[in-house]
């Protein structure tokens, strides 16, 4: 997967603004970003992400993502894919870490890279080292992997991640 940070940057801004846009009309937001989210607590939620996602802390990785209003998908290629329109559904992704999880899908954060900020939105790309039992008999491998989160304060909460399949 090829993370082209200001295009990414730019694209993800325009669909978070038309969403946001879109959404004004709706149902009172549970989290409303009141703050620009900055280098370090966009890299916290990460850390933390990595942490929860390892351990199976489900309630922790609940927590971590944004609820339904602001929440616009969670995808990730090989192993494990999920994709459109899977990816778009807030409502199951604790069932998808779930299932990760069973199958001993771990993470490790190898770089992290801050893109800045698009209305607010904390934008990131970061390079990890992944493997799970249900792919190359468990060996790791190299990926990449870029996402958003909003802010209140030193609360994170993601919008949007998407990691890639395996390195050639």
């Amino acid at each position: 997967m090829t993370i082209r940070a200001p295009t990414t940057a730019l694209a993800l801004a325009g669909y978070l603004a038309a969403a946001a846009t879109a959404g004004a009309g709706g149902s009172a937001r549970a989290f409303t970003p009141v703050t620009a989210c900055t280098k370090s607590e966009t890299r916290a939620a990460l850390v933390s992400f990595v942490g929860a996602f390892n351990a199976g802390n489900y309630r922790r990785l609940d927590a971590l993502f944004a609820g339904p209003d602001w929440f616009r998908w969670f995808s990730s290629g090989t192993p494990g894919v999920r994709l459109n329109p899977q990816a778009q559904q807030r409502s199951t992704l604790i069932a998808y870490f779930r299932a990760r999880h069973a199958h001993r899908d771990r993470v490790a954060l190898s770089s992290f890279r801050f893109t800045g900020n698009s209305l607010g939105y904390g934008n990131f790309t970061w390079k990890l080292e992944r493997s799970a039992a249900d792919y190359r008999s468990g060996a790791s491998f190299v990926t990449e992997a870029k996402g958003a989160v909003l802010c209140r304060g030193a609360d994170a909460r993601f919008i949007v991640m998407s990691i890639g399949s395996p390195e050639s």
